[in-house]
């Protein structure tokens, strides 16, 4: 188990690194057009949406484990999840809580935050999608999906058992993450367009032609 959370826990700080730099590019590129963005706040509602998604696949298989409840808890470090829900009308919600939780109750509950969770989403489909084309250099989001299957094999291993359902009955971040990619293909698609556009145009030979009388 230790084992496991370890590879989780470096993937987790990948992805909380890769993000971070993103939202440190895109936060400068804000400025210049005089809009605040916060990538404090932008670390928090991911950290948000990656504990979601974890709980959808630990809820997946109809049986939530003790060990994935601890997983899931000592894996954020920047707003915990039970935190986001007190922010949200809950009261004295914790990892205990959740644990002790009916299953059917606790899906009621995620199928209830999935608007708000989904609205965040669209923030990190935008940013991440525009800068990952910007930046042909560094490949940022192969680096987060490869992290995030780490940290999802890592959930899934983590009471022991694994099941197929638990990754095909639904995982937000990864439906982003596809999200993302589509969303990339065509920026890039508009920059290269921009760029072609932008360029001179070349001559013809026919510009160098002067008719003879």
């Amino acid at each position: 188990m230790e084992n496991v959370f370890e590879k989780a826990k470096k993937a987790y700080d990948n992805i909380m690194k890769t993000a971070q730099a993103m939202f440190e590019i895109h936060e400068e590129a804000m400025k210049g057009n005089g809009v605040d963005f916060s990538v404090e706040s932008a670390m928090c509602e991911l950290d948000v949406l990656i504990q979601y998604s974890m709980l959808q696949i630990a809820l997946n298989d109809g049986n939530l484990n003790e060990n994935e409840v601890a997983f899931i808890k000592n894996l954020s470090s920047y707003l915990d999840f039970c935190g986001y829900l007190n922010q949200r009308g809950y009261q004295d919600v914790t990892w205990d809580v959740i644990f002790s939780t009916d299953e059917e109750s606790l899906k009621e509950v995620l199928k209830e935050a999935k608007e708000d969770i989904l609205a965040l989403s669209k923030n990190f489909v935008v940013i991440f999608s525009l800068i990952d084309a910007m930046t042909p250099q560094q490949d940022y989001l192969e680096e987060l999906k490869q992290d995030f299957v780490n940290i999802t094999c890592a959930v899934m291993q983590s009471d022991g058992e694994i099941y197929k359902c638990e990754i095909t009955n639904g995982c937000m971040f990864l439906e982003i993450l596809n999200t993302i990619y589509k969303t990339k293909a065509a920026n890039v698609e508009n920059i290269n367009n921009k760029k072609a556009q932008e360029a001179p145009k070349k001559k013809t030979l026919k510009d160098y032609y002067v008719k003879k009388n």
